[in-house]
């Protein structure tokens, strides 16, 4: 579930950061986009760093995602190095938000670490916030009316029986989703449902998504999303350093492959 959960969470963090946001209960940014970390030799990285905008803003804010399957003690120290590498690399304190899928035992999620120094002269500390998806109301989310918020909804509080909730996540798929996207939110979603649903009970309601789990899609997808984040990291950096960039040079950055964007 490891590997699934993390092209899983790496997909929704690119493809819809913005309701990952919501869910944490930040709105009212009027762009957002999924960036690449350059963090320096980290023994880890943060799943995911988002860059929004709020009106009247000239630089966006940054928020570190982190998603994990379940409560964990080890939750907290990564977190934890995770905003102080942001930090060193960024200049900034980063917002940051842990979504945990499913609880374990009566293990607390922790929201907040202190470090001291060996002779207590140093005191570092960091806070974060915690959604807990087992404790929010699906309901709540269906009413949003929102397709990138589908995928989170079968590990949500349900009154009714599985069958029901697990159809209205296909339904509001199938009517919602952009056609590029139709088979990868079928496939994150049916992903994220198996870690509470019976693997029949959610192959039955998504259909053929057990072919579609076992092919690259979601590699493409993700291989595509890194390809134009990269193209628009060089383009942003060349306007910065030299000014408005020839159109024949922009269009070579948007057409070279992955090989050559890394080089560059």
């Amino acid at each position: 579930m490891r590997q699934d959960k993390d092209r899983c969470g790496k997909w929704l963090i690119d493809s819809h950061g913005d309701a990952i946001l919501k869910l944490a209960n930040i709105s009212g940014f009027v762009s957002w986009r999924a960036v690449q970390s350059e963090l320096v030799a980290p023994r880890r990285l943060p799943d995911g760093l988002i860059e929004a905008t709020f009106p009247n803003q000239s630089q966006p804010d940054l928020f570190i995602i982190e998603i994990e399957t379940y409560v964990d003690r080890s939750i907290a120290p990564q977190v934890f190095e995770d905003i102080l590498l942001t930090r060193l690399e960024r200049g900034v304190v980063p917002d940051t938000i842990v979504l945990v899928l499913r609880p374990k035992g009566k293990i607390d999620v922790e929201r907040q670490i202190t470090e001291s120094s060996q002779h207590a002269l140093t005191t570092l500390g960091a806070s974060w916030r915690v959604i807990e998806l087992w404790k929010l109301n699906a309901e709540d989310l269906l009413a949003a009316n929102e397709v990138g918020l589908i995928p989170w909804i079968p590990l949500t509080r349900f009154s009714g029986p599985p069958e029901l909730l697990l159809r209205q996540c296909r339904e509001r798929i199938d009517q919602q989703a952009k056609p590029e996207e139709h088979e990868a939110l079928l496939v994150v979603t049916t992903l994220l449902a198996s870690v509470v649903f019976d693997d029949d009970i959610v192959l039955a309601i998504f259909g053929g998504a057990k072919k579609m789990i076992e092919s690259p899609l979601l590699d493409r997808l993700l291989a595509q999303r890194d390809r134009q984040t990269k193209q628009a990291d060089i383009l942003r950096f060349l306007k910065s350093r030299f000014g408005n960039v020839p159109g024949d040079l922009a269009e070579k950055v948007r057409s070279a492959d992955a090989v050559i964007l890394d080089d560059l």
